[in-house]
């Protein structure tokens, strides 16, 4: 083939290569062009998504230390306000205590993990409001800043088990069922002293000038029972720690206090009623 032959041949076939590269340049013009409108959309709803979970979280939990009877533990609180659950961890291993605050089915679930029985008692139902994140920071500041201070109710109040474990479990939720597992549940009732059941029942909370509800006669004042119920406290300036003792009972429940035996101690973190008020109203 000569040199002339062989130029009109490629010349030839030059036509139909141009005319299949140019709508594969444009396709890929095309997909290059909706590859980068994607990622700018996908960028946007990611930025929005961000904003919306910063403002709106609905899950957090905070470490912090506490000092019970000369000995500093270990805590955890976590807090999901989308399934109304709270969650206390004091100590590790078989000192581990692990207490569940289900508001959605008005139940507590207690379980220490070096016995051999898993407790529940009762407590109010309610919709716990969700945080931002300007919030968790305050608060994540106020329990970790320093020990968190221990109240113990054991002058006033223990916890003992029913004589007969649950029948029939069905009514609790499953992060109950989670914790306790295995282990037959009994539920908790609160004892009183003898001598101290009067007294505790007619005492009221002290006025307190600085609390806007004592202010006017006759105004409303918190219930105090709602530390036990694991809801907030009345007259706190900050949060504190409050454990409560889970005893067995031994044979009848007087004299006071010999009638126990082999009390174990759970911790909740009690946060004040105006926090809890001002975060519902969106003021903190």
């Amino acid at each position: 083939m000569s040199v002339i032959s062989y130029f009109v041949y490629f010349k030839g076939q030059s036509k139909p290569t141009s005319a299949t590269v140019r709508p594969l340049l444009r396709c890929g013009a095309v997909a290059l062009i909706a590859g980068a409108v994607l990622m700018l959309c996908a960028s946007m709803a990611a930025l929005y998504l961000w904003k919306v979970s910063d403002k709106n979280v609905s899950a957090y939990n905070v470490r912090y230390s506490m000092n019970i009877n000369g000995e500093v533990r270990e805590g955890s609180m976590e807090i999901d306000s989308d399934n109304n659950l709270e969650r206390f961890k004091t100590g590790s291993g078989a000192e581990e205590a692990v207490e569940i605050h289900d508001f959605q089915i008005g139940i507590t679930g207690i379980r220490f993990f070096g016995g051999d029985k898993c407790y529940i008692k009762s407590q109010i139902k309610a919709n716990l409001p969700h945080m931002g994140a300007h919030n968790k920071e305050t608060l994540m500041f106020d329990l970790t800043d320093e020990l968190m201070p221990v109240r113990f109710d054991e002058e006033f109040l223990i916890w003992v088990p029913a004589e007969q474990p649950l029948k029939d479990t069905r009514f609790l939720s499953s992060k109950i069922l989670d914790l306790c597992g295995e282990l037959p549940i009994y539920w908790l009732q609160p004892m009183y002293p003898k001598e101290e059941e009067g007294a505790q029942s007619a005492a009221g909370s002290a006025y307190n000038p600085e609390n806007p509800y004592h202010v006017k006669e006759g105004a409303m004042t918190f219930d105090t029972m709602l530390d036990h119920r694991g809801i907030c406290c009345s007259e706190c300036q900050r949060s504190y720690t409050h454990c409560q003792r889970v005893c067995e009972p031994l044979r009848g429940y007087w004299p006071w206090p010999y009638n126990y035996r082999g009390c174990q101690v759970a911790c909740r973190v009690i946060m004040p009623c105006r926090w809890w008020v001002a975060r519902i109203f969106g003021l903190v």
